[in-house]
């Protein structure tokens, strides 16, 4: 270890305005959209103070990402090794760190290519594309202009002897992002999520010159960043599970810093199903350029926690070291058994207010102001019909108007239920009808409540798997640096990642060398989701991360 040239407590988080491309490149552009971006800032900012601290030469981050990390320890001369089970998430840390040696050729050659696809838009036959829903997520024009890409594309790469790898980086990423920007999906959504009728009718992109703008802007990043890189150090970047890192050999890293999926695709970001466009669109051209494997269009079923997601239970038996792990296991338990004993008290109160339906003695919101569970299901119910149908109409209205607009009638319907004479033959019909949908979500939640602490367990599972790992490939005097958010589940349960990692690393003969806290600022995170126990029930998401620094101070074997 170096003598320290600043504390951990002098460093400066609190990272605001623009997350820039890089550290040292103050652009609020970016190559790429990308779910939970790291800050570029505060990334290099922990890796000065370590290069200070102590003898790093090498650097892995197991969840590569959009590879922000990548080019920070590419710009500060280090080795770095990254990896990813998303096929998008390889292609855009490749371009991050891409140099080249004659840029000016480079530059000329693709903004040729970009002016020769828009002269000779319309002159060409075209053969369509075609995937499942390929008309569900993109309008007709778009598929044209989005095929037209795609033939040019593999056109102009067949024949580049040269700086194949370059050029196949940058097209395939700024053919990426005009499809995400072409498509029908909600763009400020962090999964997929397909836009209203009114505001299809209004969207309208040209893709051709929305792939000529990404390329330009590309090309102007590089032309920038280039200059800024060491072109002797080692920059390895693969399709690779962080469970098993195959490619490398023990005890040759010396920095591990990582910013892992807080929990599995579904209940956070869904890093798969964000890139499924994407890939569907341009996998075979990824394989046949990059040799960048696209195994399915959707990899969230291979990552944490996912159904497919192959588990070495002997190894995983260490989860159950670390007493935060313990605990989140008996909070979970009490949970689920008070949970369970909500739900079957609605289903009660359910019961009462269908026989009271039947026997034209109406008291629906005497019964349910007993039950405030099944009050806010009923309630929720309502609404969401309320905001699709909404939402299937022409207006004028924004959607979050629309979604006041849906909340305001369920409000006014609950209050009508209070004189039920009031109630036409019509409202109660409907009234039927939402009794036998907040049922079914009564049913579906006794049976998925148990259910859900398995998945959290094997996101643990998993994520264990992942630390010993990298502890496997990294050195003795090594560092581990894990930059994680508290998830919470079941509405209230808190999972301390923070906590457990250190628990693990210190079960492991790490010592806690900083462990720091900071506000989001930037991160493609949504602020609010709906509890799994009431839809309704919004509760705050991850509003701060952690950055726990574990040195490794003897080997297992050691012991």
């Amino acid at each position: 270890m170096k003598s320290s040239c600043l504390d951990w407590n002098e460093l400066d988080l609190d990272y605001r305005g623009e997350n820039n491309y890089a550290s040292f490149f103050a652009s609020g552009s970016m190559i790429h959209t990308y779910p939970a971006k790291a800050v570029p800032d505060m990334i290099n900012s922990i890796l000065k103070k370590l290069l200070c601290d102590y003898d790093v030469k090498t650097v892995l981050d197991p969840f590569v990402g959009s590879g922000t990390t990548a080019l920070e320890a590419k710009y500060l001369n280090l080795d770095f090794y990254g990896s990813d089970l998303n096929p998008l998430a390889v292609l855009l840390s490749r371009a991050k760190v891409l140099q080249i040696k004659d840029v000016t050729i480079i530059k000329k050659v693709l903004v040729e290519f970009t002016d020769k696809i828009i002269q000779e838009q319309g002159r060409k036959f075209v053969v369509l594309e075609d995937f499942e829903n390929i008309e569900y997520w993109f309008k007709k024009e778009n598929i044209y202009q989005l095929s037209y890409l795609k033939q040019c594309i593999k056109f102009f790469l067949n024949f580049q002897k040269e700086n194949l790898e370059s050029f196949a980086l940058i097209i395939l990423t700024a053919f990426s992002e005009a499809i995400r920007e072409s498509s029908l999906s909600r763009k400020n959504e962090f999964k997929l999520y397909r836009m209203s009728k009114n505001d299809m009718k209004k969207f309208n992109v040209d893709s051709v010159l929305a792939f000529k703008k990404k390329v330009e802007e590309l090309l102007d990043m590089i032309v920038y960043v280039c200059p800024n890189l060491n072109n002797m150090s080692i920059n390895n970047i693969v399709l690779e599970n962080a469970k098993t890192l195959n490619y490398l050999r023990p005890d040759c890293i010396d920095l591990v810093i990582t910013s892992p999926p807080y929990g599995d695709s579904k209940s956070t970001v869904a890093y798969g199903e964000f890139s499924r466009l994407s890939i569907q669109w341009m996998g075979d051209l990824l394989k046949e350029f990059l040799d960048i494997d696209t195994e399915s269009p959707n990899c969230d079923a291979l990552l944490l926690g996912g159904n497919k997601s192959k588990i070495d239970e002997e190894k995983c038996s260490g989860i159950f070291s670390s007493p935060s792990v313990q605990e989140l296991i008996k909070k979970i338990d009490e949970n689920i058994n008070s949970s369970t004993a909500l739900i079957k008290e609605s289903l009660e109160v359910l019961k009462k207010i269908e026989d009271g339906v039947a026997e034209d003695k109406l008291k629906v919101l005497d019964l349910l102001e007993q039950d405030t569970y099944c009050y806010s299901i009923f309630k929720e119910r309502i609404r969401l019909e309320k905001f699709r149908e909404y939402n299937n109409i022409e207006t004028e209205f924004s959607r979050n108007e629309k979604k006041k607009m849906a909340n305001d009638y369920s409000t006014s319907m609950m209050e009508l239920y209070k004189t039920p004479e009031l109630l036409s033959q019509e409202d109660c019909q409907k009234l039927e009808e939402f009794i036998i949908q907040v049922r079914g979500v009564l049913l579906r939640k006794l049976k998925y409540v148990p259910k859900r602490k398995n998945e959290v367990i094997l996101f643990l599972k998993d994520l264990y798997q992942v630390v010993l790992e990298t502890d496997r490939v990294l050195k003795l005097g090594g560092i581990q640096t894990w930059i994680v958010g508290h998830r919470t589940v079941f509405g209230d349960v808190i999972i301390n990642l923070a906590d457990i990692l250190k628990e693990w690393f210190e079960n492991l003969s790490y010592n806690q060398i900083a462990n720091m806290e900071r506000r989001y600022s930037f991160k493609r995170m949504p602020h609010h989701i709906n509890s799994t126990l009431a839809r309704n029930e919004s509760v705050n998401t991850m509003m701060y991360e952690y950055i726990l620094i574990m040195e490794k101070i003897k080997r297992c074997s050691d012991e």
